[in-house]
């Protein structure tokens, strides 16, 4: 019950900067390649991690209801449109077109070709609205949420909907589910920071396309890198970071493809300076529209 819980706002809004600085900084090398290949081993797991944290028991029809709003109808909405504006402007899409329009109903970066799906950190939406049903059917327990998880690991094909990367999911949905009513003690803080350099063996994590690595490490590594940030969320939570973390979805929705026209516009997505400007531009031009609207509905 109660309002927001506002240093879970500070904790998203960690989680999608992080993800907009791995777009932008994609064509990278050196350090900067270094630190994107670093962040991913909880840069998805942590949305899985906040959504158990968050997640709250209810009927079946309530949840459809509910979760197709806030998650599905954003989807397909924006997937459609930047879909269409691809096969019109962007040679890839052009030469395959049927591609891209099934893209939006696999909503899957690898289905039915790799590298398909127009606004690609959208595979995202559909895939959390699957894990999140998993969840409420299986009613949180933690022995089936693990047995879940290995199964989505070994699981041979790529689902549709990330269908198999929902079912990897469940061990951070639990995960998160009981750190709810769970003070986060300096002692868990401290086991994190010790267990946390083990992401380093476990080499490069990808959870779109399936590269889990070592599957212990995976688990572990998202669990307490996730830990972290809710520590680190919760000693600077500020008003500022907080707008932010109200805001990931349309971030989630609108980065890439302001990226897209920075790019066409000259921005060299391999210039480390290049990229930060299209990280700067984007982030600013989404959270200035956001304060717009929201100032504007206040005054209505």
């Amino acid at each position: 019950g109660g309002g927001r819980i506002l240093w879970i706002d500070t904790a998203r809004a960690i989680a999608i900067l992080i993800v907009v600085f791995h777009h932008a900084f994609f064509y990278s090398d050196g350090i900067l390649l270094q630190v994107n290949i670093q962040i991913q081993f909880f840069m998805m797991p942590i949305f899985f991690v906040i959504s158990g944290f968050l997640f709250r028991d209810r009927s079946l029809r309530e949840f459809l209801k509910n979760r197709s709003r806030r998650i599905l109808i954003p989807y397909f909405s924006a997937q459609t449109i930047v879909t269409i504006l691809a096969i019109l402007f962007f040679p890839d899409a052009k030469d395959r077109p049927l591609d891209y329009l099934l893209g939006i109903f696999f909503a899957d970066v690898t289905l039915p070709t790799d590298h398909s799906l127009a606004d690609y950190p959208l595979w995202f939406l559909p895939s959390l609205f699957v894990a999140e049903l998993i969840f409420l059917l299986t009613r949180q327990k933690i022995f089936i949420s693990i047995l879940i998880s290995i199964l989505g690991i070994f699981c041979p094909i790529h689902l549709p909907w990330g269908i198999d990367i929902a079912l990897t999911a469940q061990i951070f949905l639990i995960a998160g589910y009981l750190l709810k009513d769970r003070n986060l003690s300096w002692k868990l803080i401290l086991l994190a920071l010790i267990l946390i350099p083990t992401a380093e063996l476990n080499l490069i994590i990808d959870m779109p396309f399936r590269i889990y690595n070592n599957p212990i490490l995976f688990f572990i590594d998202g669990i307490f890198g996730s830990i972290l940030i809710f520590k680190l969320s919760q000693l600077i939570s500020n008003r500022f970071l907080n707008f932010i973390g109200r805001k990931t979805l349309s971030i989630l929705i609108l980065h890439v493809p302001i990226f897209y026209v920075l790019e066409i516009l000259g921005l060299d997505p391999t210039s480390p300076l290049d990229c930060w400007i299209k990280f700067f531009i984007a982030i600013t031009i989404i959270l200035s529209i956001e304060k717009f609207l929201e100032v504007r509905n206040g005054s209505q």
